[in-house]
């Protein structure tokens, strides 16, 4: 944490940076600037703004405004015709203000057959780009026709936490086709957890 020498200025009771008075302290309040104790260097420092986002982040996840489930998924159907190698998308997007906590996805294929097959995978645009494309939640794309497929992202081998994602930020669920299709069949991406208030 980046800390700054601090001095008490006599008659006042309070801390301040040396050299600095309360009143040119950016955002503070008169008399009461925002000091944390830095116990690496047994000194008093200033709150700075990546730490006090990060404490906001916290309560955050705690301002639970919705809960997350199949209504806000979405549906993609592969249409009768649809050849070895085609691709199908459906988007699901963070509404603008809006910060969402995922902790689990869901993917529900319907029964495998002659009539069709796809192997899926989900984009998370929120992830670092791969190539300038959105990367992929899974390292390799998965066939699981006729099962629903649950990815709890809390869970060790996954995230190992929740997956926030803010307003803008979009999960795709890209079906690659295996088997050509000669009836449509519909796919199905999940999420559920709580949507919050964004604080950061």
């Amino acid at each position: 944490m980046e800390t700054r020498v601090m001095t008490r200025n006599d008659g006042k009771g309070i801390f301040s940076p040396q050299g600095v008075s309360p009143q040119q302290l950016p955002g503070a309040v008169q008399g009461a600037p925002v000091i944390v104790w830095d116990h690496r260097n047994n000194q008093y420092g200033i709150l700075n703004q990546g730490f006090l986002a990060e404490l906001c982040l916290l309560a955050e996840k705690a301002y639970i405004v919705d809960r997350l489930d199949d209504r806000d998924g979405v549906k993609v159907t592969v249409k009768n015709g649809a050849a070895v190698s085609d691709v199908a998308k459906g988007t699901i997007e963070v509404p603008a203000g809006e910060v969402w906590y995922i902790n689990r996805l869901s993917v529900i294929c319907p029964a495998a057959g002659a009539d069709g097959s796809a192997k899926f995978n989900i984009e998370v645009s929120a992830f670092p780009k791969e190539d300038s494309a959105n990367k992929d939640y899974l390292s390799a794309d998965v066939t699981a026709m006729g099962a629903t497929t649950n990815y709890d992202l809390t869970s060790a081998g996954q995230l190992g936490e929740d997956l926030r994602l803010v307003g803008g930020d979009k999960l795709v669920l890209r079906l690659t086709v295996t088997v050509a299709f000669t009836a449509d069949k519909d796919f199905y991406l999940n999420v559920y957890g709580r949507g919050g208030k964004r604080l950061v």
